[in-house]
C-alpha cells in the first residue's frame, strides 16, 4: 500500500520514497524469496533482483548512491542474505548447502574454513542434497542399475539393427 502511494508520487512529482522501516522489510521478504533459489547468489543474480524491483517499483531508487540508483540495494541484499544465512545457522535450520560452509558442526581438528565449497565450478557436481522421502542408498542403487540395463539393451538393439542394413 505504501509502495503504491510511492509509486503515484514519483510518477507525478519523481520524489523518492525515504522509509527505512519499509526498506528493512522489503530486504527481508528478498532475501528470504532469493534463499528459496540459492543460499549464495551470485553479483549478476542479486542486480537482477534489484533491477526487477526498482523496475515494479521505481520510488525506491536511490540516484544518490550510483547513476542507475542500484549500487545502494546491491549492497544491501548483499548483507542480508549473509544475515540471513547466519539467523539460519543460530536458529539450526536443515540447510546442507549452510552446513557445508559453517565451521561450528566440525570437529575441532577439522575446522579449517571452506574455502571453495560455496560454489562449485563450472559443470562440475561437488554436491549432494539429502535422499527425497522414502528412498534409500540401496534404493537409488538399484534403479541406476536398472537404468544402465535399459541403456544397454537399447544401445544393443541399435547396434544390430546398423549391422543388419549394411
Amino acid at each position: 500500500m505504501l509502495l503504491n502511494a510511492g509509486n503515484k508520487a514519483y510518477e507525478s512529482d519523481g520524489s523518492f520514497l525515504q522509509n527505512p522501516t519499509m526498506n528493512s522489510s522489503i530486504l527481508e521478504k528478498l532475501a528470504d524469496t532469493v534463499f528459496y533459489y540459492t543460499a549464495y547468489p551470485t553479483g549478476r543474480q542479486r542486480l537482477a533482483v534489484v533491477e526487477a524491483l526498482l523496475k515494479k517499483h521505481p520510488c525506491l531508487r536511490e540516484p544518490d548512491t550510483s547513476f542507475s540508483g542500484m549500487y545502494g540495494w546491491q549492497q544491501r541484499l548483499t548483507y542480508k542474505m549473509a544475515n540471513y544465512r547466519s539467523k539460519l545457522k543460530r536458529l539450526e535450520v536443515p540447510c546442507p548447502e549452510l552446513d557445508v560452509n559453517s565451521l561450528r558442526r566440525k570437529l575441532p581438528g577439522e575446522r579449517n574454513p571452506a574455502k571453495n565449497c560455496k560454489r562449485p565450478k563450472k559443470a562440475e557436481v561437488n554436491y549432494l542434497p539429502p535422499h527425497s522421502s522414502g528412498e534409500t542408498s540401496d534404493s537409488l542403487e538399484m534403479e541406476r542399475q536398472e537404468l544402465l540395463n535399459e541403456i544397454k539393451e537399447e544401445f544393443r538393439r541399435i547396434t544390430t539393427m546398423s549391422l543388419e542394413q549394411s
